[in-house]
C-alpha cells in the first residue's frame, strides 16, 4: 500500500490475477473462488502465491513502436528444426537428458519462473495467451538451454522480451485462441545444442499419435515444481474423442487439442502452461509443435483429457506476425548428429 493509501501494483496486479481467475471459473459459484474447476484458475491462484511478497514495482508502457520489417530468408544461415540433443550425461548414478528439447523456453517475471515456451526461429518464442496477457511485457524474461531450475549460468541463454503479442480473439471465458509470441530482445544463435521446434504440419490432426509434453510444472495437482525439465507421454485424441469426455462438445472448439488417458494419471499441471505438446515425425527423427499447454480440469483427472492449443491454425498468424527472424527448414532427411556439428 502506497503511503496515500492506493494500492501499489504488485498488489493491484495480485486482484487482476484473482479477478481473471473468477472470471474463466465457468460454473463457479456466486459467492466466490475458493473452488476453482479449471486449471487456469490454479494457474492464477499459484501464481499469486508466488508474487504476493515481491516488491512494488512500477509499470512503464512503452512507446508505439513501428512494425519491424520482414527479415529474408536469404540472410538467415541455414539450419533445421525439431532435431533433439542425443548427448547423454550421467549426474549421482541416473543418466539424464540435459537440453534434450533444445528448443524449450522457461518463461520468468521478475526473475521469477511461471510459464514455458517453445522458441521456433532466432528471435521469437510462442506461449499460451494467458502466459502472457496479464502479465507487464517490460518484466518478462527467456531463459533457453535451461534443464534444472534456478540454472543461469553456463551455456543458459537469457533474453528480454523485446514485444509480445498475444492473439486478438484470446478469450478468458472460453480459453479459445490461447496463443501469443514474444519477441526476444537480441537474436539467439542456432548451434550443434539450440534448435528451434519444427512447426505443426498444415491440416494435421495428430489424432491417435503419441504426444510429448515437457516442463517444469507440478508433478501432481497441487504440488511442488520439478527439479529438472520433466517429460510426460499422452495420447492425442481425435475431436469426437474428445468431445465424449466429460467437457463435453461445448467447451471443445475447433483451435483446441485433447491429450490423456481415459483414467487419467498422466498430464500436464500447474506450471506446464505454455509449453509444447510435440509429435515425432519418426521417418525425419525430428518433432513437431502440435499443441500449446493450455488448461484442463485439475491434472490426471479420469476422463478429463489435458486441453491444447491446436498450433496447425495458427499457421499463417504466427507467420504474420513474426516477419522479422530467422526460420529454421524442416529437414528432408534423417539427421544424424553428426551432421549437426557439421553444420557449426
Amino acid at each position: 500500500m502506497n503511503t496515500d493509501g492506493t494500492p501499489t501494483p504488485s498488489v493491484c496486479l495480485i486482484w487482476l490475477l484473482l479477478l481473471t481467475s473468477c472470471a474463466v471459473a465457468l460454473g463457479a459459484s456466486k459467492s466466490g473462488c475458493s473452488e476453482p474447476e479449471l486449471r487456469q484458475n490454479s494457474f492464477f491462484e499459484w501464481l499469486v502465491s508466488i508474487f504476493q511478497n515481491i516488491p512494488p514495482f512500477q509499470i512503464i508502457f512503452p512507446t508505439t513502436l513501428k512494425p519491424p520489417p520482414a527479415t529474408s530468408q536469404n540472410e538467415c544461415p541455414a539450419c533445421t528444426c525439431g532435431t533433439i540433443n542425443k548427448v547423454k550425461r550421467i549426474v549421482g548414478g541416473y543418466e539424464t537428458q540435459v537440453n534434450q528439447y533444445p528448443w524449450m523456453a522457461m518463461l520468468l517475471f521478475r526473475e521469477r519462473f511461471y510459464c514455458g515456451g517453445s522458441l521456433i526461429s532466432d528471435r521469437y518464442v510462442v506461449s499460451a495467451a494467458h502466459c502472457l496477457k496479464p502479465f507487464p511485457r517490460p518484466f518478462i524474461s527467456v531463459r533457453l538451454l535451461v534443464h534444472k531450475m534456478g540454472d543461469k549460468a553456463g551455456r543458459v541463454i537469457t533474453r528480454a522480451a523485446e514485444k509480445v503479442v498475444v492473439h486478438p480473439k484470446y478469450s478468458v471465458q472460453t480459453n479459445d485462441h490461447d496463443i501469443g509470441l514474444i519477441r526476444l530482445d537480441k537474436k539467439v544463435d542456432m548451434s550443434e545444442l539450440l534448435r528451434p521446434v519444427c512447426m505443426a504440419m498444415p491440416q494435421e490432426s495428430y489424432a491417435d499419435q503419441e504426444g510429448i509434453v515437457t516442463g517444469w510444472g507440478a508433478t501432481s495437482e497441487g504440488g511442488a515444481l520439478a527439479t529438472n525439465l520433466m517429460e510426460v507421454k499422452v495420447p492425442i485424441l481425435s475431436q469426437e474423442a474428445c468431445h465424449k469426455s466429460k467437457y463435453g462438445k461445448e467447451r471443445i472448439t475447433e483451435n483446441m487439442l485433447c491429450a490423456g488417458y481415459d483414467e487419467g494419471g498422466q498430464d500436464a499441471c500447474q506450471g506446464d502452461s505454455g509449453g509444447p505438446l510435440h509429435v515425432k515425425n519418426k521417418a525425419l527423427d525430428i518433432f513437431h509443435l502440435a499443441g500449446i499447454v493450455s488448461w484442463g480440469e485439475g491434472c490426471a483427472r479420469k476422463d478429463y483429457p489435458g486441453i491444447y492449443t491446436r498450433v496447425s491454425q495458427y499457421l499463417e498468424w504466427i507467420e504474420e506476425n513474426a516477419p522479422d527472424s530467422c526460420v529454421c527448414e524442416v529437414p528432408t532427411k534423417r539427421i544424424e548428429p553428426w551432421e549437426i556439428l557439421l553444420e557449426n
